[in-house]
Protein backbone atom coordinates (compact mmCIF):
# COMPACT_ATOMS: atom_id res chain seq x y z
CA UNK A 1 0.00 0.00 0.00
CA UNK A 2 1.12 3.17 -0.91
CA UNK A 3 2.18 6.04 2.14
CA UNK A 4 -0.79 7.74 3.59
CA UNK A 5 0.54 11.23 2.54
CA UNK A 6 0.61 9.82 -1.07
CA UNK A 7 -2.92 8.80 -1.07
CA UNK A 8 -3.74 12.23 0.22
CA UNK A 9 -1.58 14.18 -2.60
CA UNK A 10 -3.49 11.95 -5.03
CA UNK A 11 -6.90 12.77 -3.61
CA UNK A 12 -5.50 16.57 -3.87
CA UNK A 13 -4.98 16.25 -7.45
CA UNK A 14 -7.80 14.56 -8.21
CA UNK A 15 -10.07 17.41 -10.28
CA UNK A 16 -13.57 16.68 -8.53
CA UNK A 17 -11.84 17.61 -5.26
CA UNK A 18 -10.39 20.75 -7.03
CA UNK A 19 -13.59 21.45 -8.53
CA UNK A 20 -15.02 21.65 -4.98
CA UNK A 21 -12.67 23.04 -2.79
CA UNK A 22 -12.62 26.12 -5.40
CA UNK A 23 -16.42 26.57 -5.09
CA UNK A 24 -15.87 26.39 -1.79
CA UNK A 25 -13.58 29.00 -1.90
CA UNK A 26 -15.82 31.00 -3.84
CA UNK A 27 -18.80 30.65 -2.01
CA UNK A 28 -16.96 31.95 1.53
CA UNK A 29 -15.66 34.83 -0.16
CA UNK A 30 -19.03 35.78 -1.69
CA UNK A 31 -20.33 35.40 1.94
CA UNK A 32 -17.54 37.60 2.91
CA UNK A 33 -18.52 40.35 0.59
CA UNK A 34 -22.10 40.37 0.97
CA UNK A 35 -21.19 42.02 4.45
CA UNK A 36 -19.15 44.59 3.69
CA UNK A 37 -20.36 47.68 2.07
CA UNK A 38 -18.35 48.69 -1.19
CA UNK A 39 -17.84 52.42 -1.94
CA UNK A 40 -18.90 53.38 -5.06
CA UNK A 41 -17.30 55.73 -8.00
CA UNK A 42 -18.62 58.17 -9.55
CA UNK A 43 -19.80 56.18 -12.70
CA UNK A 44 -20.38 53.13 -10.89
CA UNK A 45 -24.44 53.45 -11.76
CA UNK A 46 -22.65 53.10 -15.64
CA UNK A 47 -21.00 50.02 -14.34
CA UNK A 48 -23.82 48.42 -13.49
CA UNK A 49 -25.87 49.34 -16.84
CA UNK A 50 -23.24 47.94 -18.95
CA UNK A 51 -23.51 44.76 -16.69
CA UNK A 52 -20.49 44.88 -14.83
CA UNK A 53 -18.76 42.13 -12.62
CA UNK A 54 -18.16 44.16 -9.73
CA UNK A 55 -15.48 43.02 -7.20
CA UNK A 56 -13.61 44.38 -4.20
CA UNK A 57 -10.54 46.72 -5.24
CA UNK A 58 -9.32 48.81 -2.35
CA UNK A 59 -12.34 48.94 -0.71
CA UNK A 60 -14.36 50.18 -3.83
CA UNK A 61 -16.52 48.06 -6.01
CA UNK A 62 -14.98 48.09 -9.65
CA UNK A 63 -15.67 46.39 -12.62
CA UNK A 64 -13.36 43.19 -13.50
CA UNK A 65 -15.22 41.73 -16.89
CA UNK A 66 -18.67 43.31 -18.46
CA UNK A 67 -20.99 40.45 -19.21
CA UNK A 68 -24.42 40.01 -21.34
CA UNK A 69 -24.26 43.27 -22.42
CA UNK A 70 -23.57 43.66 -26.70
CA UNK A 71 -20.08 45.16 -25.66
CA UNK A 72 -18.98 41.80 -23.78
CA UNK A 73 -15.79 40.64 -23.81
CA UNK A 74 -13.44 37.81 -22.45
CA UNK A 75 -10.23 38.31 -20.63
CA UNK A 76 -8.03 38.24 -23.40
CA UNK A 77 -10.36 39.81 -25.81
CA UNK A 78 -10.28 42.80 -23.63
CA UNK A 79 -6.52 42.94 -22.75
CA UNK A 80 -5.92 42.69 -26.79
CA UNK A 81 -8.00 45.45 -27.26
CA UNK A 82 -6.02 47.81 -24.82
CA UNK A 83 -3.00 46.84 -26.18
CA UNK A 84 -4.25 47.35 -30.06
CA UNK A 85 -6.93 49.98 -29.43
CA UNK A 86 -8.01 52.06 -26.57
CA UNK A 87 -9.36 50.87 -23.02
CA UNK A 88 -11.48 52.96 -20.24
CA UNK A 89 -10.13 52.27 -17.03
CA UNK A 90 -12.46 54.18 -13.84
CA UNK A 91 -9.64 56.43 -12.12
CA UNK A 92 -12.33 58.17 -9.49
CA UNK A 93 -11.37 55.79 -6.59
CA UNK A 94 -7.82 56.80 -6.94
CA UNK A 95 -6.31 59.43 -5.00
CA UNK A 96 -5.26 62.56 -6.61
CA UNK A 97 -2.91 65.21 -4.60
CA UNK A 98 -1.87 68.30 -5.99
CA UNK A 99 1.64 70.24 -4.92
CA UNK A 100 1.82 73.89 -5.07
CA UNK A 101 4.53 76.60 -4.12
CA UNK A 102 7.55 77.77 -5.36
CA UNK A 103 9.71 74.26 -4.68
CA UNK A 104 6.55 72.26 -5.45
CA UNK A 105 8.89 71.02 -8.17
CA UNK A 106 11.77 70.64 -6.11
CA UNK A 107 9.89 68.50 -3.95
CA UNK A 108 8.22 66.25 -5.76
CA UNK A 109 11.65 65.37 -7.89
CA UNK A 110 12.93 64.73 -4.84
CA UNK A 111 10.34 61.76 -3.87
CA UNK A 112 10.18 60.96 -7.62
CA UNK A 113 12.04 59.73 -10.77
CA UNK A 114 10.58 62.07 -12.94
CA UNK A 115 12.25 65.22 -14.76
CA UNK A 116 9.48 67.19 -13.62
CA UNK A 117 11.41 70.11 -14.55
CA UNK A 118 11.96 69.76 -18.01
CA UNK A 119 8.31 68.37 -18.13
CA UNK A 120 5.84 70.58 -20.64
CA UNK A 121 3.20 72.10 -19.21
CA UNK A 122 0.13 70.03 -19.70
CA UNK A 123 2.17 66.53 -19.78
CA UNK A 124 1.88 64.00 -17.71
CA UNK A 125 4.38 60.68 -17.13
CA UNK A 126 4.32 57.83 -15.08
CA UNK A 127 7.02 57.79 -12.24
CA UNK A 128 8.04 56.06 -9.35
CA UNK A 129 8.11 56.94 -5.82
CA UNK A 130 11.07 56.39 -4.05
CA UNK A 131 12.51 55.93 -0.38
CA UNK A 132 15.80 57.85 0.70
CA UNK A 133 17.72 54.67 -0.61
CA UNK A 134 16.18 55.01 -4.01
CA UNK A 135 14.24 51.55 -3.68
CA UNK A 136 10.53 51.76 -4.93
CA UNK A 137 7.59 52.55 -2.52
CA UNK A 138 4.85 52.78 -5.72
CA UNK A 139 3.69 53.83 -8.78
CA UNK A 140 2.63 57.20 -9.63
CA UNK A 141 1.18 59.50 -12.66
CA UNK A 142 2.42 63.02 -12.33
CA UNK A 143 1.36 66.07 -14.53
CA UNK A 144 2.41 69.94 -14.99
CA UNK A 145 -0.74 71.84 -15.06
CA UNK A 146 -2.48 74.39 -13.86
CA UNK A 147 -5.73 76.16 -12.84
CA UNK A 148 -7.40 79.29 -11.38
CA UNK A 149 -4.95 78.69 -8.27
CA UNK A 150 -2.32 78.91 -10.41
CA UNK A 151 0.68 76.50 -11.71
CA UNK A 152 1.10 73.02 -10.04
CA UNK A 153 1.81 69.61 -10.08
CA UNK A 154 -0.94 66.95 -10.46
CA UNK A 155 -0.16 63.70 -9.03
CA UNK A 156 -2.28 60.68 -9.12
CA UNK A 157 -1.67 57.52 -6.56
CA UNK A 158 -3.11 54.12 -5.84
CA UNK A 159 -6.14 54.16 -4.05
CA UNK A 160 -4.68 50.80 -2.05
CA UNK A 161 -1.39 52.62 -1.47
CA UNK A 162 -2.85 56.00 -0.85
CA UNK A 163 -2.42 55.60 3.43
CA UNK A 164 1.09 54.29 2.92
CA UNK A 165 2.26 57.54 -0.07
CA UNK A 166 0.50 59.93 1.96
CA UNK A 167 2.40 58.80 5.17
CA UNK A 168 5.78 58.91 3.17
CA UNK A 169 5.26 62.41 1.70
CA UNK A 170 3.98 64.30 4.95
CA UNK A 171 7.51 62.68 6.29
CA UNK A 172 9.26 64.01 3.58
CA UNK A 173 7.40 67.43 3.66
CA UNK A 174 8.67 67.64 7.26
CA UNK A 175 12.31 67.37 6.43
CA UNK A 176 12.38 69.04 3.28
CA UNK A 177 12.03 72.52 4.48
CA UNK A 178 10.52 74.62 1.03
CA UNK A 179 7.99 76.66 0.11
CA UNK A 180 5.78 73.65 -0.92
CA UNK A 181 1.83 72.61 0.34
CA UNK A 182 -0.02 68.89 -0.33
CA UNK A 183 -3.59 69.47 -1.40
Amino acid sequence: PRHPSERANAMLRSSSLLRASRAAVRAVAARGMATKELKRTLIYDEHLKMGGNLVDFADYAMPVQYKDTPYAQSIIESTKQVREKAGLFDVSHMCSLRWRGKDAIAFVESCTVLDIENLPMGKGSLSLITNDEGGIIDDTMITKTSDDKGDHIYQVINAGCAPKDIKHFEERLGKFGGGVSME
